[in-house]
Parts: C-alpha cells; sequence; structure tokens
C-alpha cells in the first residue's frame, strides 16, 4: 500500500555497492521507466531505486538511466513490488506482490519467500534500523536481527495481522500503521508487547458514520493506516481520513478540505456538533486520503492520493506557505497520487507516483555525504530456521491451551499466491463467479443440499432510485493472465465483477457499496472473497480501497433494511482491501452455520465497489470427497499416497497433531487463531525431510505454496479439462453457446449435432486449422439446415 519509509541518510555508514568508477545520483532524475511506481529509495551509495506495479525493479547510478534489477540471478518470478529498504550492511531489500522479499547484496538476489518461513507472501513495508529489519507481510511481521527471524501476528497483541506501513524511531522502537487496526508500537526495550491505539469505528448513534465530524481533533481519524513516520519528539500516521500526530501522551489530527463534502455524503447527512468552529480551508489538508509522510528539517511533506503534495507544520499540521513548483498542477490526478518521498543527496526531494513516475517536488539543503567503506558485498541474510522436535511440541501445546469460543464468524487471513486458480482450492462446497455470465452469475454447487438461493447479490441504500448491482463483464477471453479467475463452465478465464455503479456517485458520498446476503449451512465453513483489479492503471479506476465487513442477522432482509441492519447488527469481522492491481487477492472468513450472513464491501471514497467471486467451503467434509460435476472443466484431483518416512525415522506425532489442529481455527482460542498459519508453515518445513514427497505435496498444496511449475501444472490439468468436455459435449464447441470459451466454432450446437452424427470432424472449422475443410463451413451449414427443415 501506501507507505513511507525515512532513511537519514547522513546518520548511516553502509559499504558501497557499486564499483568505484561508477558515479552516484546528485541531484536529478531521468524519468522513469514505467509511470507507476509503488516505492522509491536513496541508498548511502548515491544510488535511488524505485519499484513498479508491473515492470519490476530499476536502480539509477548516475542521474541519467535506469538499470533494470529484477533480471540479476535470483530475482523471484514477479514484477510487482511495493516496498524497498537498505539494512545496516548496505544490502537492498525489496518486498514484492506475492513471492516475499529480495535481498540485493550487489551480486546477485536472495528470495526468501512463505515457503521459507516468511509470515507472509505479500510484502507491504520493509523498515531498517541499524541491524534489524522489520517485514510487513500479510500474515503478520517478520523481524529479523542477529541471524534470527521473529513473526508476529495478532496472536502476539497486534491489532491487525496486515501492517500498511512501518517506521522505526530513534530509540529502535517499531511503529506500525495498520490496515484495519489503528496504530501498534513494539517497543525496542523490556517486554516485546504491542501496544494499540484506535479510533471508534463509527462516530454516530445509528453507526453509519465512519469518519469524526470535525475537521480538528484528538484521537486518530481512522483505523485505516496508509503511511507512518517518526521524526524528533513526533510520530505521524496518513489514513485515509487525514493525518494524526502523536507525542507519546495523546494524538491530534486535522482532515482534508474535502471532509464537510464527506459529512454530506454520509447516511443520513451529517454535520458537526454545535459550537463547533472549523478552520478555515486554507487551514485543511489539500485532502483526506493521505498516502505518504517525509518529515525533515523543513517540517512535514504529505502526499495524498488525488491532490499532490503539500508542506505542514510539525506541531500543529497547518500547511505552511512553500509551494511544491508544479507538481500540483498537473492535468492527471494519477500523476499527483504519491506513494513515496526520496530525497537525493544534493537535496532534491523527489516523489514516486502512481500514474506519473518519478517527479520532483523542491529543493531542499543537500545531505552530508555519507561515510563509506571499501567496497564489498554484504552477506545474504540467513533463512528462518526449521523448527525442531522440542519447538514443535511447543507450539501443540501452546494451541492445546486457551479456550475456543463459539463466535458465529471471524476473519482468517488473506490469500496472494492462489489468485485465479481456485478450483479444488476454494468454493468446495459452492462458488459464485460474479456476471461471469453476464448478465447472470456463473452459480456452480458441488454440494446437492445448498440451494440456488444461498447468495444474494444487492447494493445499499445510498443510491439513485432506479440503481441497482451491476453485473460487469470486462473480459470475457483472459486465458493468459492468471490474476482472471478460472471459469470452469466456459474453460477459459472470464474477468467480470458485481459492482455498485459507484462511478456515478460522488467519491465523497458513503456507498452505494456492494452487498451480499449469503446463507450460510449447518456447519463450519469457509466464506472466501476474490478481489482483482483489471484496470487500476485506467483514469481512477485505481482508486479502489475497501472497508469489508461481515454480520450475522435474520433471513430475507431487503435493501431498505440495511440500515437498519447496520444499526442493530454488530460487526463481526473487518478487513480491508487494497492495491490489487498487480495480483488478485482472497480474503478468508470462518463462518459458522446455520446462519445468515451480510457482507458490506464499504466503497470508502473509492471510485466503485467490485467484487470478483464467493466461495463457500465446509470444513466438516474432509478434502477430495466432493465429486466435480462432470460438464465443468476442473483439474484432476491429487492422489495421496501412504506418509513414508526416511529409513530410521520415527513417525513424528506431535507434528501431525499440530498439523491437525491449524487446519481448523474455530476450534483453537480466538488468541491462537492467526498463528495457527504460521505454526502450520513450520510443521511443512520440519516434516519436509522426514517424509514421502506425497505429504509435502499434500501440505505445500493445503498452504497455497504455489510455484511456478505447479501454476504449469494446474493450467495444463484445465486446460485438458476444457479439451475433453469439448471432446464430450457438443454445446462445449458452440461458439454461440460461449462466444469467449477457446477452441470453439462458428455453428450452432444444432449443426454441430449434425456435424456428429455424421462423422464430420468439427476442429477442422476452427481458424487455427491448416487446410480446407471438407465439406466447407457453408456446405455443413447447408446440409444441417436441409435435414432440420419439416
Amino acid at each position: 500500500m501506501l507507505r513511507y519509509l525515512y532513511i537519514s541518510i547522513s546518520i548511516i555508514t553502509l559499504p558501497s555497492l557499486l564499483p568505484a568508477s561508477r558515479a552516484a545520483v546528485e541531484n536529478t532524475l531521468p524519468p522513469a521507466p514505467d509511470p507507476y511506481l509503488t516505492a522509491a529509495l536513496a541508498t548511502a551509495d548515491g544510488s535511488v531505486w524505485i519499484a513498479t506495479e508491473g515492470k519490476g525493479i530499476y536502480r539509477c547510478t548516475d542521474g541519467k538511466t535506469w538499470q533494470p534489477m529484477h533480471t540479476k540471478p535470483g530475482y523471484p518470478p514477479t514484477l510487482n513490488a511495493y516496498a524497498l529498504a537498505q539494512d545496516g550492511t548496505g544490502a537492498v531489500w525489496v518486498g514484492t506482490d506475492n513471492r516475499g522479499i529480495a535481498v540485493w547484496n550487489g551480486t546477485n538476489w536472495k528470495h526468501i519467500a512463505r515457503e521459507h518461513g516468511l509470515a507472509g507472501e505479500r510484502i507491504y513495508s520493509i523498515a531498517a534500523h541499524r541491524s534489524q529489519i522489520a517485514v510487513a507481510t500479510s500474515g503478520g511481521i517478520s523481524l529479523y536481527k542477529d541471524r534470527t527471524w521473529n513473526h508476529h501476528t495478532r496472536a502476539d497483541g497486534m491489532a491487525d495481522d496486515i501492517a500498511s506501513s512501518l517506521s522505526f524511531d530513534a530509540q529502535g522502537n517499531l511503529w506500525a500503521a495498520y490496515a484495519c487496526g489503528g496504530i501498534g508500537v513494539l517497543p525496542a526495550s523490556g517486554t516485546p508487547v504491542w501496544k494499540n491505539m484506535q479510533a471508534a469505528w463509527t462516530h454516530s448513534p445509528r453507526q453509519t458514520i465512519r469518519q469524526p465530524l470535525t475537521a480538528t481533533g484528538t484521537g486518530l481519524p481512522s483505523n485505516l493506516g496508509n503511511a507512518i513516520a517518526t521524526y524528533g519528539p513526533y510520530t505521524y500516521c496518513a489514513t485515509t481520513c487525514g493525518i494524526a500526530r502523536g507525542d507519546g501522551k495523546t494524538w491530534h489530527y486535522r482532515r482534508g478540505r474535502d471532509y464537510e463534502a464527506k459529512n454530506k455524503g454520509s447516511l443520513p447527512p451529517a454535520t458537526p456538533p454545535p459550537g463547533t468552529t472549523a478552520p478555515p480551508r486554507e487551514q485543511l489538508l489539500l485532502e483526506d486520503y493521505a498516502t505518504a509522510l517525509y518529515p525533515c528539517e523543513q517540517g512535514l511533506w504529505a502526499g495524498y492520493r488525488e491532490q499532490g503534495v503539500q508542506l505542514l507544520d510539525p506541531d500543529t499540521l497547518e500547511p505552511q506557505p512553500a509551494q511544491p513548483g508544479d507538481f500540483n498542477k498537473a492535468k492527471d490526478p494519477r500523476a499527483k497520487w504519491v506513494r513515496q518521498f526520496v530525497r537525493l543527496p544534493g537535496g532534491a526531494l523527489y516523489a514516486a507516483t502512481y500514474g506519473g513516475g518519478i517527479r520532483k517536488i523542491a529543493d531542499l539543503p543537500a545531505l552530508p555525504a555519507p561515510a563509506l567503506t571499501k567496497k564489498q558485498h554484504p552477506a545474504h541474510p540467513y533463512l528462518p530456521s526449521i523448527p525442531t522436535e522440542k519447538e514443535i511440541a511447543a507450539m501443540l501445546a501452546k494451541l492445546e491451551s486457551g479456550k475456543p469460543a463459539e463466535d458465529p464468524a471471524f476473519y482468517w487471513h488473506e490469500d496472494w499466491l492462489t489468485r485465479g486458480n481456485w478450483c479444488d482450492r476454494y468454493g468446495l462446497s459452492a462458488a459464485i463467479l460474479c456476471a461471469a455470465a453476464a448478465p447472470e452469475n456463473v452459480d456452480i454447487r458441488f454440494d446437492n443440499t445448498i440451494p440456488p438461493t444461498w447468495i444474494t447479490g444487492m447494493i445499499g441504500p445510498q443510491r439513485k432510485k432506479s440503481d441497482y448491482l451491476r453485473h460487469w463483464l470486462h473480459t470475457g477471453h483472459d486465458h493468459a493472465n492468471p490474476n482472471v479467475l478460472w471459469n470452469p463452465e466456459a474453460g477459459t478465464r472470464t474477468e467480470a465483477e458485481w459492482d455498485d455503479h459507484g462511478e456515478e456517485y460522488p467519491m465523497s458520498q458513503d456507498g452505494p457499496d456492494v452487498w451480499a446476503r449469503i446463507s450460510i449451512p449447518e456447519g463450519t465453513h469457509l466464506l472466501s472473497l476474490y478481489f482483482y483489479n483489471p484496470n487500476g492503471h485506467v483514469r481512477r479506476s485505481g482508486y479502489r480501497d475497501y472497508l469489508i465487513e461481515l454480520r450475522t442477522a435474520q433471513p430475507n432482509l431487503t435493501q431498505e433494511n440495511i440500515p437498519r441492519l447496520i444499526e442493530q447488527s454488530p460487526v463481526l469481522a473487518r478487513t480491508r482491501i487494497f492495491d490489487f492491481a498487480g495480483s488478485g487477492c482472497w480474503k478468508n472468513f470462518i463462518v459458522r452455520g446455520p446462519h445468515t450472513c451480510y457482507l458490506r464491501i464499504c466503497r470508502n471514497n473509492s471510485f466503485n465497489t467490485i467484487l470478483n467471486g464467493v466461495f463457500l467451503s465446509s470444513m466438516d467434509t474432509p478434502p477430495g470427497t466432493r465429486p466435480f460435476p462432470s460438464a465443468y472443466a476442473m483439474p484432476e484431483k491429487p492422489e495421496l499416497a501412504p506418509v513414508q518416512l526416511s529409513a530410521g525415522s520415527r513417525f513424528p506425532d506431535a507434528a501431525m497433531r499440530l498439523w491437525s489442529k491449524t487446519r481448523r481455527p474455530e476450534l483453537l482460542a480466538p488468541g491462537h487463531r492467526s498463528m495457527a498459519r504460521l505454526y502450520a508453515l513450520a510443521c511443512y518445513r520440519f516434516m519436509g525431510s522426514r517424509s514421502s514427497p506425497a505429504l509435502a505435496a499434500s501440505w505445500q498444496r493445503a498452504l497455497a505454496l504455489w510455484t511456478p511449475e505447479s501454476e504449469k501444472t494446474y493450467n495444463d490439468q484445465i486446460n485438458a479439462a476444457w479439451a475433453e468436455i469439448q471432446k464430450n459435449y457438443p454445446y462445449a464447441r458452440s461458439r454461440q453457446w460461449r462466444p469467449y470459451s477457446p477452441g470453439t466454432v462458428p455453428l450452432s450446437i444444432e449443426e454441430l449435432r449434425y456435424a456428429q452424427r455424421q462423422g464430420i470432424d468439427w476442429k477442422q472449422y476452427r481458424p487455427t486449422f491448416k487446410g480446407t475443410p471438407a465439406p466447407t463451413l457453408e456446405q455443413l451449414k447447408q446440409q444441417a439446415a436441409r435435414r432440420t427443415q419439416p
């Protein structure tokens, strides 16, 4: 996400990673090789690094050219990166979309991913302090120091497993801006216990308003954090509702100039309390949605999503008269979307923007030259250690302690690796591919006890009278894009979604939102949502950042009942989804039935709200026991071989018991649930050298540890499955039935059935056929027409 990483080059002594003959960047940068930047970093040797969404990693060493670094040996197989940092040895750390981290030591990359023991596959932020590195992942924060990794999750006191941004203060305390949980700090000394600060989730008796009604105030303005920074006595946090400053005792916030419009766009429209005096407009932030922070001797530079940059007073957060040149005059608002600030040795302050490349903001004083040592290549970080049998037993004892709760629903985790390859992973009971057969959905049910009405989509009440949930087919055939959900009914990947038509409403309006009413059968189920932004680089479509809320209530509530539902039914689980244009993301909840769940995808002042799919899997039915309907193109089910241990090994009972417990988080104490995935990963690594390859492959699959090889196998299987469907069913060959399906021909189902009866090979009518069909296409159509005439 949008993050802040402040490295004071003047106080870090780092080795150079460049040959002595290379010149460093002084005060200018060339245009970026791609406009969609996500992070930037000035290193102690004078180089500047940038991360892109879709085009890889680049380094500039001379102020003139950008060198691609993702082509160097050892870089993971992805071109999306979202975080950059330099550690105390001079190595550069890169955080990717779903392949963990990559560390550059001047010669090659070292890849450390979730399968190696990292807490999660998606990296949101990386922060460095002397010999310590903190990595914010999709599964918690992984800390590296003294060759040792430690991991922190909600089980360790974090308010959210996902931190949008990390920052160390001068004392070594680690600050986290949670994606959906406020702010947390981990002290550098004493007991490592997280201290969290949160705003109220709602600010009205009817529970409908999610931001403060005043332009300034005490506390945090929002729990949805985007960036965090520390400087001197202060900590600053940029949120979706303004910027907050903390002094160790109290937090104060200042809102954007759009706060009044957001108040009016609430349901019902809101106004500040009587007697409240709002500051003049010129004393407010340029906008509420703050994305980046750079505190320095000049003040606090703030970056925004649409309105560019602004210099603020570090004490009061009031705007200062300094002007950022022509930066805020760009006609394309995407060129003003600041993702991170970077300051060059000569003092020039640049912004990495999401749509405008690297852009200069202002000239600040030159930075002192860093004291560089002789050229050397830092040692790569160690991988997380494989747990011992004693450590596995301790993990088991911890999970067995505590009392399970009978809560009807809770948020579990997110998954950035599976992407569109959902078959036999998600939706093991039922699946809705939203709008994949627009104006209808593709509704697949593997459990015949689930009724056709198990899910109903709608939009919220904050809408025009004639508006409704839109079924939008973006691309009918996007076979090569792994982020797009596989459509087993059509034999291709179909990019489609429900959307709330939000582009027809001001972004300051709360809603309409996408809602779903879901009937949960008896038992425990995994409820999974899939999000992918297919046009995130197209104009305002990149402005998609949603808050997801899950409630339970009585069945059959309608659109008109939603305000009462919000007021009377508490939110059981929350999470947030953002930055999903480079890769798709799964959001997973555990729900108990029988219940009726109401799922709200809050537009959250975005361009509009989209949802690609909803999937339900019974956790009470053993995997592999559900038959696939024969008319769907699904991958082959794996065959599990008996567990075989290496010679001389004894059966690791504790590891097997621990694995079993991690698969049922609803049976664990609430405080232990988020550690279950880390413990499952520990089991997988522990058993890796002790058991048969079949067991390792099964656990790898259960943990969604996809590799390029397993993705290729999956694609080969689904393509073969579609070929088999076409072999057995004439309707699957007809372009009239599925115009976007691969390998179809321009014949009707009746004409194809006629051809089959006559022994005519239908494949010769494909565009790829080399030769002359016999009979020709027109002759076949005429023959079939004569046979069907009365």
